[in-house]
């Protein structure tokens, strides 16, 4: 049965609030949630976490310590052991998924999907065996409907989305501009936990993408302004390092403020669909699916 979650949240950059009650298919009740109206920027992996978001961890937590999940050589035999010179079968590839106690309930699930992932970000940038909980896979398309995906960093998210920043003229760049739509997936193998999120993607303010930028690495803002991300390097990388140590000897006195490229800025991709997955025994996984229409929330259990 699905159960339909309707609540108090911001969802969208001017602070506008849409206020109802929480209903399921059996009774109606008031329920307290929480506004992540704060944005949370992602400074280091096991950094705190800043904003006004109150959730509490879930029941489960606790047993990521006691019971963490089996270690690549733990899950080997399951995989089957090839000869030096044999390849791997991927057929025979699977780890088993049986944390004691875990899994995901709808009585335990946060009504608001942003504050679900909240609790679950914070377990996996607080997993000794998660180094970085911010990664994640972003797919973009082009208008044709041809995909292409990568690996980027989740670098703030609050009830607008989820924000990463890069080239506008790289390949995602180009196709965010021809095609506003696209999903990320988060996967935290150790916790057995997956994120998925489609939506529209917006462009941060040039106010929002200084600040980020000036608060990266110095090496990293010269590498911003050295890249043409997604160009061909027709010279190979040499050309890329000569490009570089210009940079370094130009802004060599750190006291010259390095000015954000024009072309370099943030993106917030601003969910219409989150889905929670948690790997349980024989497949049988759990998977809530929030969908939003306006101002609600409405959580279902997918099939596995």
């Amino acid at each position: 049965m699905g159960v339909t979650v309707a609540h108090t949240t911001a969802v969208s950059a001017n602070k506008t609030l849409c206020t109802s009650s929480t209903t399921s298919g059996v009774s109606t009740r008031k329920r307290r949630t929480h506004s992540v109206t704060q944005p949370v920027r992602i400074k280091a992996h096991r950094a705190g976490f800043a904003g006004n978001m109150k959730s509490s961890a879930s029941p489960v937590a606790a047993q990521f310590v006691a019971f963490a999940s089996p270690s690549a050589e733990q899950m080997l035999p399951q995989r089957g052991r090839q000869g030096a010179n044999e390849r791997p079968d991927p057929a025979n590839m699977r780890g088993d998924y049986s944390l004691p106690g875990a899994g995901l309930s709808e009585s335990e699930a946060h009504p608001d999907p942003m504050q679900q992932f909240d609790r679950w970000f914070k377990e996996a940038a607080d997993s000794e065996q998660i180094t970085e909980a911010n990664a994640m896979c972003l797919a973009t398309a082009t208008p044709e409907g041809r995909p292409s995906n990568r690996m980027v960093l989740m670098k703030g998210y609050d009830q607008r989305g989820f924000m990463f920043y890069t080239n506008y003229s790289s390949r995602k760049g180009q196709e965010l501009q021809q095609n506003n739509y696209a999903s990320l997936c988060f996967w935290w193998e150790p916790l057995h936990r997956s994120v998925r999120v489609e939506g529209k993607v917006q462009t941060l303010s040039g106010a929002e993408s200084d600040s980020y930028f000036h608060s990266r690495p110095r090496g990293s803002q010269i590498g911003a302004v050295v890249s043409h991300q997604s160009s061909v390097l027709a010279h190979g990388r040499e050309e890329l390092e000569q490009r570089e140590r210009e940079l370094q000897q130009e802004y060599a006195d750190e006291t010259i403020e390095i000015p954000r490229p024009a072309n370099w800025g943030g993106y917030v991709v601003v969910p219409s669909v989150i889905e929670f997955w948690h790997g349980k025994q024989s497949r049988l996984h759990d998977r809530l699916q929030y969908t939003r229409t306006g101002c609600h929330w409405k959580m279902e259990r997918l099939s596995p």
